[in-house]
């Protein structure tokens, strides 16, 4: 709770020497504390390199591992696990509906040109009607 703590008063430039000293340990030499510091931090609002995708592929991949620490961290990393599948699930869904909203606009936006086409051959048609 401490490390989330001081991630949460750090600014982007001490995030990223955090990032860059947890990166520097082997990940073979990474035990569940600093894996579990590193997802957060990648998991962390302002970080500049912010990826909850990554961050989550970390933890999955490190629970697939059977030379697995019996620490008490682990419900800790099941629970962020868990929380992390829901963002990306969540950016997923917010993703796609961002691209469902961008292709009603192009229908939108395609009828209005439409639209204003026939208005346009209707007072061509008016003022060809008048003469």
């Amino acid at each position: 709770m401490a490390f989330i703590t001081q991630l949460d008063r750090s600014t982007p430039a001490e995030l990223s020497r955090e990032y860059d000293a947890l990166m520097a340990i082997p990940e073979q030499g990474r035990g569940d504390d600093k894996l579990l510091e590193l997802s957060l931090l990648l998991s962390q609002p302002g970080f500049p390199l912010r990826n909850d995708a990554t961050a989550l592929q970390m933890l999955q991949a490190r629970e697939q591992q059977k030379n697995h620490e019996d620490s008490g961290l682990i419900p800790l990393i099941h629970w962020l696990r868990s929380a992390l599948q829901e963002r990306v699930r969540l950016a997923g869904s917010a993703a796609e509906c961002s691209a469902q909203l961008r292709d009603e606009k192009k229908r939108a936006d395609t009828c209005s040109d439409k639209l204003q086409a026939i208005r346009k051959m209707e007072d061509s048609l008016i003022e060809h009607n008048r003469h």
